[in-house]
């Protein structure tokens, strides 16, 4: 700026603007401290989080043998994994939400969002969900 006035340049025009970028830089460096300062650390228990990894293990050694015969293990472990499946019939096929017990974990008391609603995205069934229909 003042390279500018040595060569002439006349300041007055630019205060205002310069002014007003300088209480926004006020402002956002406000902001900056306040979001740094809201640093909260959410922490789930390990037993928690080994019993969920355990589960969820477990289900893929289940689902990879496809010759398991007896479902009551895998039943079981599906069970132990998710609290709700709803299904949404479509005008071709359905989606599905399934609601999974890491959400009781993650909304257990205590939490800082244990109040939060929370929603599973959608998934449409694909090859293998439903019985096969030949000749269509």
């Amino acid at each position: 700026m003042i390279e500018a006035i040595k060569k002439g340049f006349d300041p007055v025009p630019m205060i205002g603007p310069m002014k007003e970028l300088e209480a926004e830089r006020i402002k956002l460096e406000a902001e900056l401290v306040e979001i740094e300062a809201d640093k909260t650390v959410i922490t789930l228990h390990p037993g928690a989080v080994r019993a969920y990894r355990t589960n969820v293990e477990r289900l893929a050694e289940l689902l990879a043998d496809n010759n398991a015969g007896d479902c009551d293990d895998l039943i079981a472990t599906i069970r132990r994994l998710v609290v709700a499946v709803t299904i949404h019939p479509e005008v071709e096929g359905f989606t599905f939400d399934v609601t999974g017990r890491l959400t009781e974990i993650a909304r257990s008391a205590g939490m800082p969002f244990a109040k939060c609603p929370v929603s599973g995205g959608q998934m449409v069934a694909g090859e293998g969900l439903e019985p096969p229909t030949s000749g269509l």
